[in-house]
């Protein structure tokens, strides 16, 4: 976004000119151009900029404001252009101060106008190496930031620039030091933290990605969603279900129709067999997704736990309405039908199941179950063979099928 006018610089450097007929011109000129960028008639403001340039050929102010709007107006070339002629003339201002440290009485004074300079040079590289990058040209933008981070070592948002094309560029350790600059030359600002976090997430340095994703939040409420989501999976990783939970949460209080972070909350309450709970999940996900075939049967499951059976066939069977193959579904509400006793509508899943996974032992194990429970000896063992041969476990056998075939 284009900012408007700064008047520090006309002023900050307008010590070096005697106030003039020149000088006045100049600033009705900046000021006209300014009311213009507030309109967004930006190119007629660049016009007026160029007048006052013509009218004061050393205006800082001029020359940097054209910079920053060609940058914000995507003209880059043009940008890189302008910040090389606020460049010199600032370093024309610079020269002059380095010489007035030399005179009685005139060196604090000096030594202030030295570090202003060398702040607003820091700015500029800044831009330019941004521009630089639009344009990918990465050596040279790398040049221009580090050049910033030396003229001001407190210029947290070019450490930032820095930290993240060194990241692009494969050099991840670089990366980390370059940041870590940036957020201890300013606490408060969210970009170096939350790069941080997701450097440290990319490298898969789970304890410090948790740490910056968490800073990020503290220093800015109104941090992106998704670091709320990325915490959730983390904390997860590390096995820290209560604080995975609460981040999914604090990512729906945000987001109430966010899909993600509801599924991944259902997801975890399933997995706690908090059913009642993940239920009503569930039926927020498939209000905002009527289609969705994997939140049919996950829905499917809680009402199954919750002794649903009805509930849970509908679910199932629009699941697979919805994703008619590779769908666990068929199994699910095969088994359903072994417990209502619908034997020939639990085979037939059963053996719509195996024809898309024929090497899943708990699907032979099903089968198995159910000609025990019809006192078929024969079937029973067969595919109990079946079972344990394609990795059914025999510690999940019930032991009465086991006997039975010994």
């Amino acid at each position: 976004m284009i900012r408007l006018l700064i008047l520090l610089p006309l002023g900050a450097y307008s010590l070096f000119f005697s106030a003039s007929v020149q000088a006045q011109v100049e600033s009705s000129y900046l000021i006209k151009a300014e009311q213009l960028v507030s309109k967004q008639e930006y190119h007629k403001a660049l016009s007026l900029f160029e007048q006052a340039l013509k009218a004061n050929p050393q205006s800082f102010a001029a020359a940097y404001r054209m910079a920053e709007v060609y940058a914000d107006l995507k003209e880059n070339k043009l940008g890189i252009l302008y910040c090389n002629l606020a460049m010199d003339i600032l370093k024309n201002f610079r020269l002059e101060a380095y010489r007035s440290l030399e005179l009685p009485g005139h060196k604090d004074n000096a030594q202030r106008r030295r570090e202003k300079i060398d702040q607003d040079l820091s700015a500029l590289h800044h831009l330019k190496g941004k521009l630089r990058r639009e344009q990918q040209e990465m050596a040279m933008a790398q040049d221009d930031f580090e050049s910033a981070t030396h003229l001001d070592p407190d210029n947290a948002e070019a450490w930032t620039d820095l930290g993240l094309l060194h990241f692009q560029e494969g050099r991840t350790l670089m990366s980390i030091d370059a940041l870590g600059k940036a957020y201890r030359a300013d606490t408060a600002l969210f970009a170096p933290v939350y790069n941080l976090a997701l450097v440290y997430h990319r490298s898969l340095v789970l304890d410090s990605a948790i740490f910056y994703y968490e800073k990020s939040v503290e220093i800015e409420d109104k941090a992106p969603n998704k670091t709320f989501l990325k915490l959730g999976d983390l904390y997860l990783e590390k096995n820290h279900v209560g604080k995975a939970e609460e981040a999914y949460t604090r990512h729906i209080q945000r987001d109430s129709s966010s899909i993600a972070a509801i599924y991944k909350r259902a997801t975890l309450r399933s997995q706690q067999k908090r059913d009642e709970e993940a239920l009503k999940d569930w039926n927020r996900v498939l209000s905002l997704d009527t289609r969705d075939a994997d939140a049919y049967r996950n829905r499917g499951l809680s009402k199954l736990s919750l002794g649903d059976y009805n509930g849970a066939i509908i679910d199932f069977t629009a699941s697979l309405h919805y994703k008619p193959s590779k769908n666990l579904a068929y199994l699910n509400r095969g088994y359903v039908y072994f417990l209502l006793q619908k034997y020939k509508k639990a085979l037939s899943d059963y053996d719509r199941m195996l024809e898309q996974r024929t090497k899943m032992g708990l699907i032979y194990y099903y089968k198995a179950m159910l000609f025990h429970q019809q006192k078929k000896k024969k079937k029973t063992c067969t595919f109990l063979q079946k079972a344990l041969k394609n990795g059914m476990q025999q510690n999940k056998i019930a032991p009465s099928i086991i006997e039975g075939c010994s």
